[in-house]
């Protein structure tokens, strides 16, 4: 899943900067089984630069996080922040219009991805 959400984020003009194994850091921290639970940190360049020209400030919400876990069920869950709901508190109208831009972006990626579990947060 991993591969294939990361070439799909790449089509789409993400770069994944960091891929976090939870599950791998916390099997070395303590006891007990966690599922497996990797974060990617992903922000497509162009429009980190169109936000940033609108709102100074909005480098607060990059990078974008995607959350890849094992559900109880043996389905994979990809939850991606939901950007649109991520600057409601910015009144900016370009921003408003970027963070739909990368909502159109992650539902693109999501109908590339095999049959699982996807929700926005």
């Amino acid at each position: 899943m991993i591969t294939h959400l990361t070439t799909a984020l790449k089509i789409e003009g993400f770069k994944v900067f960091s891929d976090i194994d939870i599950t791998a850091i916390h099997c070395t921290m303590v006891a007990g089984h966690l599922r497996a639970y990797r974060i990617l940190t992903a922000c497509n360049p162009c429009l980190v630069q169109q936000a940033l020209r609108s709102e100074p400030n909005i480098g607060l919400l990059f990078p974008c996080n995607i959350v890849v876990r094992e559900g109880s069920s043996g389905y994979v869950t990809v939850a991606f922040l939901d950007p649109i709901l991520a600057v409601q508190r910015i009144e900016n109208p370009s921003i408003t219009t970027i963070a739909v831009e990368i909502r159109h972006c992650f539902d693109r990626i999501i109908q590339t991805l095999p049959s699982n579990e996807y929700l926005y947060v």
